[in-house]
């Protein structure tokens, strides 16, 4: 059935869906795992949040050849579909050759405190669950985003009696897959959580009665108030689709754009990619910059470093491909330190220059649908204009950076209040 269903309309798309061998061990899970570094801890939040993506450990393990054991014999277990019962049977001889099963004295090599722990099957089940649930749900994250409109996600609590209650109340509510909700509550959320989550389009929501978007306050659970799915926190639309189609009009082009309908295609990605910018998220993640009386607030609640705030436009796209420049990337980002940037005091609001909350806001509409596109010959950038009223007589100019770097990835690095007049004198090449 070719249906787009975010808004319940049908469209000639084509619906992609993920495929998933059962017989095949997850090869994103396994690389996950395996490509973690080493770090040494006596007490498990020593490594804090996201960090624990990048390095793997195991608390009260002091010595890293028994570290680099315990995490061969996971990654083993991942590639071999091995369950706790023979990964437990199969590590205990190394546990005990390295004195570190039943009761034992372990040291803090730094402070010298000792505590005698019980590496009993509880402990030792709990480590085998963490790390092979997080790297599972890091492979399922990642195939979720792959998705073109199933872009909203079910929180589904396991509902047991043994079930936290924190979790429970999470229970079929559904966000865009995007929503700050799962900057903390994406599962696993807890030591031992048996929580999950579900792909649905919009439309869906509505016909299977999930709750849309619920008040929730962030997980509190200084172990676990981190996006476990999400290895890169770059939020955005995944651009697989996106990279597919560049893919193909690559192949075929010659000249500008090569067969036409490679193009259409792309147009259609962007699409989707705009449908997929989630304004009410990225309005609430704005509020968090602000106190309640509008003053700026230096500390911003909010854990998410990045929000996505729009797509790219196909004239800027078109702009790019005619100069064997294609962006690597469908969506547009904007980042904490640039969003500081843009709305600071000082000189800038003196000058005029600065952006108010209100006309931040505004930019997702003014990516979406500027009045004036152009490359700034000097700094590099796409520069959209959006005029903000005609009584003001200015533009919001909101500067994108498209150079493939890992800074920069179609993101959002400034906006200014600049006046009409001086428009006309700047250094630009106009977009058609």
């Amino acid at each position: 059935l070719l249906r787009d269903d975010c808004d319940g309309a049908k469209r000639s798309r084509s619906y992609k869906m993920i495929g998933i061998d059962f017989a095949s061990p997850p090869k994103e899970a396994i690389e996950y795992l395996d490509k973690k570094d080493y770090r040494l801890s006596f007490h498990y939040n020593e490594l804090m949040r996201e960090q624990h993506h990048k390095a793997f450990t195991v608390a009260k393990v002091t010595k890293l050849d028994l570290l680099n054991d315990i995490h061969k014999s996971l990654v083993d277990s991942a590639n071999n579909g091995t369950g706790f019962t023979e990964w437990k049977k199969n590590l205990k001889p190394t546990l005990q050759k390295q004195g570190w099963l039943g009761k034992t004295d372990v040291v803090d090599p730094r402070s010298g405190e000792i505590e005698t722990i019980n590496v009993n099957s509880r402990r030792l089940r709990t480590i085998y669950q963490t790390n092979m649930q997080v790297s599972y749900q890091v492979s399922r994250t990642a195939s979720m985003r792959e998705l073109d409109f199933a872009v909203y996600w079910v929180y589904k609590s396991a509902m047991r009696e043994t079930s936290r209650e924190k979790h429970k109340v999470h229970h079929n509510h559904a966000y865009h897959r995007d929503d700050p909700f799962w900057s903390t509550w994406n599962p696993k959320n807890g030591w031992n959580c048996l929580c999950d989550k579900i792909a649905v389009t919009k439309g869906e929501c509505k016909r299977m009665g999930y709750k849309l978007n619920e008040p929730y306050t962030p997980n509190d659970d200084e172990d676990w108030a981190y996006n476990v799915g999400e290895t890169d926190i770059n939020a955005g639309v995944t651009d697989g689709l996106y990279s597919k189609s560049i893919e193909a009009l690559n192949q075929t082009q010659t000249g500008e754009w090569g067969q036409t309908w490679k193009k259409e295609f792309v147009e259609q990605v962007l699409e989707v990619s705009q449908e997929a910018v989630d304004v009410e998220s990225y309005k609430k993640w704005i509020e968090t910059f602000y106190n309640a009386d509008g003053t700026r607030n230096p500390k911003p609640t909010t854990p998410i470093n990045t929000m996505v705030v729009g797509a790219m436009n196909i004239r800027v796209f078109d702009y790019f491909a005619k100069k064997g420049n294609t962006p690597s990337t469908a969506s547009i980002t904007l980042s904490k330190n640039d969003f500081t940037h843009a709305t600071r005091g000082g000189t800038k609001t003196d000058l005029g220059k600065a952006v108010t909350k209100e006309q931040a806001l505004c930019i997702p509409d003014a990516l979406k649908t500027p009045q004036k596109i152009a490359w700034d010959k000097n700094s590099g950038n796409i520069l959209y204009f959006f005029d903000l009223n005609e009584v003001s007589g200015a533009y919001m100019v909101i500067s994108a950076n498209y150079k493939k770097d890992k800074r920069h990835r179609n993101a959002v690095v400034s906006a200014n209040i600049i006046p009409r007049a001086n428009v006309e004198g700047g250094d630009y090449e106009w977009l058609p």
